[in-house]
Protein backbone atom coordinates (compact mmCIF):
# COMPACT_ATOMS: atom_id res chain seq x y z
CA UNK A 1 0.00 0.00 0.00
CA UNK A 2 1.22 3.52 -0.95
CA UNK A 3 4.52 2.13 -2.26
CA UNK A 4 6.52 4.07 -4.88
CA UNK A 5 8.45 2.35 -7.68
CA UNK A 6 10.79 4.20 -10.05
CA UNK A 7 11.94 3.43 -13.60
CA UNK A 8 9.03 1.11 -14.30
CA UNK A 9 8.17 -0.54 -17.62
CA UNK A 10 6.23 -3.75 -17.01
CA UNK A 11 3.72 -5.89 -18.87
CA UNK A 12 1.24 -8.67 -18.30
CA UNK A 13 -0.05 -11.17 -20.83
CA UNK A 14 -1.71 -13.27 -18.14
CA UNK A 15 -5.29 -13.12 -16.92
CA UNK A 16 -4.59 -11.48 -13.57
CA UNK A 17 -5.79 -8.72 -11.27
CA UNK A 18 -3.44 -5.83 -10.52
CA UNK A 19 -4.73 -4.13 -7.38
CA UNK A 20 -2.46 -1.21 -6.66
CA UNK A 21 -3.57 -0.15 -3.17
CA UNK A 22 -2.52 3.39 -4.13
CA UNK A 23 0.96 2.37 -5.25
CA UNK A 24 2.78 4.70 -7.65
CA UNK A 25 4.56 3.44 -10.78
CA UNK A 26 6.95 6.03 -12.23
CA UNK A 27 8.20 5.40 -15.74
CA UNK A 28 11.57 6.12 -17.31
CA UNK A 29 12.53 9.67 -18.27
CA UNK A 30 14.03 8.53 -21.57
CA UNK A 31 13.01 6.70 -24.74
CA UNK A 32 15.20 3.61 -24.98
CA UNK A 33 13.91 0.34 -26.40
CA UNK A 34 16.21 -1.60 -24.09
CA UNK A 35 13.96 -0.51 -21.19
CA UNK A 36 11.04 -2.39 -22.77
CA UNK A 37 10.74 -6.15 -22.30
CA UNK A 38 11.88 -8.11 -25.36
CA UNK A 39 8.55 -9.94 -25.62
CA UNK A 40 6.75 -6.61 -25.87
CA UNK A 41 8.96 -5.06 -28.55
CA UNK A 42 10.12 -8.11 -30.56
CA UNK A 43 8.41 -8.89 -33.84
CA UNK A 44 5.75 -11.61 -33.89
CA UNK A 45 8.06 -13.78 -35.97
CA UNK A 46 10.42 -13.73 -32.99
CA UNK A 47 7.72 -14.55 -30.44
CA UNK A 48 6.98 -10.95 -29.46
CA UNK A 49 3.99 -8.59 -29.61
CA UNK A 50 5.63 -6.00 -31.89
CA UNK A 51 4.47 -3.02 -29.82
CA UNK A 52 6.05 0.23 -30.94
CA UNK A 53 4.70 2.35 -28.08
CA UNK A 54 6.56 3.06 -24.85
CA UNK A 55 4.39 2.64 -21.75
CA UNK A 56 4.70 2.34 -18.00
CA UNK A 57 2.26 -0.60 -17.91
CA UNK A 58 1.19 -2.90 -20.76
CA UNK A 59 -1.64 -5.42 -20.81
CA UNK A 60 -1.42 -7.62 -23.93
CA UNK A 61 -3.29 -10.57 -25.39
CA UNK A 62 -5.34 -11.47 -22.35
CA UNK A 63 -8.85 -11.41 -20.93
CA UNK A 64 -10.58 -10.31 -17.73
CA UNK A 65 -7.55 -8.40 -16.46
CA UNK A 66 -8.31 -5.88 -13.72
CA UNK A 67 -6.11 -2.82 -13.16
CA UNK A 68 -7.18 -0.70 -10.21
CA UNK A 69 -6.02 1.85 -7.67
CA UNK A 70 -2.67 2.65 -9.28
CA UNK A 71 -0.92 5.96 -9.76
CA UNK A 72 0.88 5.99 -13.10
CA UNK A 73 3.40 8.73 -13.79
CA UNK A 74 4.98 8.84 -17.23
CA UNK A 75 8.23 10.79 -17.34
CA UNK A 76 8.94 10.20 -21.03
CA UNK A 77 10.19 13.43 -22.56
CA UNK A 78 7.49 15.72 -23.88
CA UNK A 79 7.37 17.24 -27.32
CA UNK A 80 6.39 20.36 -29.18
CA UNK A 81 2.91 19.56 -30.54
CA UNK A 82 3.52 21.86 -33.53
CA UNK A 83 6.39 19.66 -34.71
CA UNK A 84 5.64 16.11 -33.63
CA UNK A 85 4.36 13.54 -36.14
CA UNK A 86 2.95 10.05 -35.74
CA UNK A 87 6.35 8.69 -36.74
CA UNK A 88 8.35 10.34 -33.96
CA UNK A 89 9.25 8.43 -30.83
CA UNK A 90 7.93 11.16 -28.52
CA UNK A 91 4.43 10.65 -29.93
CA UNK A 92 4.43 6.90 -29.18
CA UNK A 93 4.17 7.02 -25.38
CA UNK A 94 1.39 6.00 -22.99
CA UNK A 95 0.73 5.59 -19.31
CA UNK A 96 -1.20 2.32 -19.78
CA UNK A 97 -1.21 0.52 -23.14
CA UNK A 98 -3.75 -2.26 -23.87
CA UNK A 99 -3.76 -4.40 -27.01
CA UNK A 100 -5.51 -7.55 -28.26
CA UNK A 101 -7.40 -8.10 -25.01
CA UNK A 102 -11.04 -8.45 -23.94
CA UNK A 103 -13.14 -7.82 -20.85
CA UNK A 104 -10.61 -5.50 -19.24
CA UNK A 105 -11.46 -3.42 -16.20
CA UNK A 106 -9.41 -0.28 -15.55
CA UNK A 107 -10.70 1.65 -12.59
CA UNK A 108 -9.63 4.05 -9.89
CA UNK A 109 -6.26 4.93 -11.46
CA UNK A 110 -4.50 8.28 -11.67
CA UNK A 111 -2.57 8.60 -14.94
CA UNK A 112 -0.24 11.54 -15.51
CA UNK A 113 1.84 12.50 -18.52
CA UNK A 114 2.83 10.79 -21.79
CA UNK A 115 1.34 11.36 -25.22
CA UNK A 116 -1.68 9.19 -24.37
CA UNK A 117 -2.80 8.56 -20.80
CA UNK A 118 -4.67 5.39 -21.71
CA UNK A 119 -4.26 3.70 -25.10
CA UNK A 120 -6.81 0.92 -25.72
CA UNK A 121 -6.40 -0.94 -29.01
CA UNK A 122 -8.43 -3.94 -30.24
CA UNK A 123 -9.60 -4.60 -26.68
CA UNK A 124 -13.38 -4.73 -26.66
CA UNK A 125 -16.05 -5.49 -24.06
CA UNK A 126 -14.05 -3.58 -21.47
CA UNK A 127 -14.97 -1.16 -18.68
CA UNK A 128 -13.00 2.05 -18.07
CA UNK A 129 -14.34 3.89 -15.03
CA UNK A 130 -13.47 6.33 -12.26
CA UNK A 131 -10.00 7.20 -13.50
CA UNK A 132 -8.26 10.57 -13.23
CA UNK A 133 -6.24 11.22 -16.40
CA UNK A 134 -4.31 14.45 -16.85
CA UNK A 135 -1.47 16.36 -18.50
CA UNK A 136 -1.17 14.45 -21.77
CA UNK A 137 0.52 15.80 -24.90
CA UNK A 138 -2.07 14.28 -27.27
CA UNK A 139 -5.17 12.52 -25.88
CA UNK A 140 -6.31 11.61 -22.42
CA UNK A 141 -7.75 8.33 -23.65
CA UNK A 142 -7.97 6.67 -27.06
CA UNK A 143 -10.33 3.75 -27.77
CA UNK A 144 -9.06 2.34 -31.08
CA UNK A 145 -10.93 -0.51 -32.79
CA UNK A 146 -12.39 -1.66 -29.46
CA UNK A 147 -16.17 -2.30 -29.62
CA UNK A 148 -18.77 -2.36 -26.84
CA UNK A 149 -16.57 -0.64 -24.27
CA UNK A 150 -18.04 1.37 -21.41
CA UNK A 151 -16.21 4.61 -20.61
CA UNK A 152 -17.79 6.25 -17.59
CA UNK A 153 -17.16 8.54 -14.61
CA UNK A 154 -13.63 9.47 -15.67
CA UNK A 155 -12.08 12.91 -15.15
CA UNK A 156 -9.73 14.15 -17.87
CA UNK A 157 -7.92 17.47 -17.61
CA UNK A 158 -5.22 19.44 -19.41
CA UNK A 159 -4.75 17.46 -22.62
CA UNK A 160 -3.57 18.97 -25.89
CA UNK A 161 -5.99 17.39 -28.37
CA UNK A 162 -8.86 15.07 -27.39
CA UNK A 163 -10.14 14.15 -23.97
CA UNK A 164 -11.77 10.86 -25.07
CA UNK A 165 -11.10 9.61 -28.59
CA UNK A 166 -13.21 6.74 -30.04
CA UNK A 167 -12.15 5.77 -33.54
CA UNK A 168 -11.34 3.48 -36.47
CA UNK A 169 -13.65 0.52 -36.80
CA UNK A 170 -14.81 0.79 -33.23
CA UNK A 171 -18.39 -0.22 -32.79
CA UNK A 172 -21.07 -0.54 -32.47
CA UNK A 173 -22.15 0.50 -29.04
CA UNK A 174 -19.30 2.13 -27.19
CA UNK A 175 -20.98 3.96 -24.33
CA UNK A 176 -19.42 7.22 -23.09
CA UNK A 177 -21.25 8.77 -20.15
CA UNK A 178 -20.82 10.80 -16.96
CA UNK A 179 -17.25 11.84 -17.82
CA UNK A 180 -15.81 15.27 -17.05
CA UNK A 181 -13.32 16.78 -19.49
CA UNK A 182 -11.68 20.12 -18.84
CA UNK A 183 -9.16 21.77 -21.14
CA UNK A 184 -8.90 19.97 -24.51
CA UNK A 185 -9.25 21.11 -28.09
CA UNK A 186 -12.13 18.66 -28.49
CA UNK A 187 -13.68 17.02 -25.46
CA UNK A 188 -15.02 13.83 -27.08
CA UNK A 189 -13.94 12.80 -30.57
CA UNK A 190 -15.80 10.15 -32.59
CA UNK A 191 -14.02 9.17 -35.80
CA UNK A 192 -14.67 6.57 -38.54
CA UNK A 193 -16.95 4.49 -36.32
CA UNK A 194 -20.66 4.31 -35.58
CA UNK A 195 -23.50 3.40 -33.26
CA UNK A 196 -22.15 4.92 -30.03
CA UNK A 197 -24.07 6.42 -27.13
CA UNK A 198 -22.59 9.62 -25.68
CA UNK A 199 -24.56 11.28 -22.88
CA UNK A 200 -24.44 13.12 -19.53
CA UNK A 201 -20.85 14.23 -20.08
CA UNK A 202 -19.47 17.56 -18.88
CA UNK A 203 -17.02 19.32 -21.20
CA UNK A 204 -15.40 22.56 -20.06
CA UNK A 205 -13.02 24.95 -21.82
CA UNK A 206 -13.03 23.09 -25.14
CA UNK A 207 -11.14 25.13 -27.72
CA UNK A 208 -12.88 23.71 -30.82
CA UNK A 209 -15.91 21.62 -29.79
CA UNK A 210 -17.38 19.72 -26.88
CA UNK A 211 -17.99 16.74 -29.19
CA UNK A 212 -16.72 16.16 -32.72
CA UNK A 213 -18.14 13.42 -34.97
CA UNK A 214 -15.86 12.95 -37.99
CA UNK A 215 -16.78 10.34 -40.59
CA UNK A 216 -19.08 8.60 -38.12
CA UNK A 217 -22.81 7.90 -38.11
CA UNK A 218 -25.79 6.59 -36.18
CA UNK A 219 -24.55 8.26 -33.03
CA UNK A 220 -26.76 9.01 -30.02
CA UNK A 221 -25.48 12.23 -28.43
CA UNK A 222 -27.43 14.07 -25.73
CA UNK A 223 -27.17 15.91 -22.41
CA UNK A 224 -23.85 17.69 -22.90
CA UNK A 225 -23.03 19.92 -19.95
CA UNK A 226 -20.63 22.85 -19.94
CA UNK A 227 -19.46 24.18 -23.32
CA UNK A 228 -22.26 22.91 -25.52
CA UNK A 229 -20.87 22.74 -29.05
CA UNK A 230 -21.14 19.89 -31.52
CA UNK A 231 -19.01 19.66 -34.66
CA UNK A 232 -20.14 17.22 -37.37
CA UNK A 233 -18.03 16.40 -40.43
Amino acid sequence: KDAIYNDVCIYTDKNIKIIGNNATLIGYDRLNSSDVAEKVRNQTSDGGYAVVYYAVLYTLNNTQVVISDLNIISRYPGYNPTQVTANTEEYKTAGIYCDASTNLTITGCDIEGASFGLFIQYSGDSVITNNNIHDQYTNGMINFGSPRNIIANNTITNVVNHGIDVRHGTGPNVIVFNNTINGAKEGIYLMHSKGHKVYNNTVLNAKIASITAYGSGNEYIFNINGNQSLFLM
